[in-house]
């Protein structure tokens, strides 16, 4: 579960400094004379798919992490664990 984490966080990183990229590179193409919607919309489908599939990711995760708090308190019930001690 660790390695999950911390290959998400990692994922998170790079998408942040690809941002961060794109950002300047915007910032220094817009004193140029083409038109940037032309040349970045095909970069901004890019990272919409990345982030579409980073939020899936996600979501699988935290499906997964569920099942196993589940699973968890269900095997604390039957040792007869107080609720307090089930987290």
């Amino acid at each position: 579960m660790k390695k999950e984490f911390s290959s998400i966080k990692s994922q998170i990183n790079y998408m942040k400094q690809r941002i961060q990229h794109l950002e300047q590179t915007a910032d220094n193409s817009s004193s140029t004379s083409s038109p940037p919607h032309i040349i970045f919309t095909p970069i901004n489908n890019d990272l919409k798919t990345q982030a579409d599939k980073l939020e899936s990711s996600i979501e699988d995760t935290n499906n997964h992490l569920s099942g196993i708090y589940t699973s968890i308190a269900t095997l604390a019930k039957s040792f007869g664990a107080p609720l307090s001690e089930q987290r």
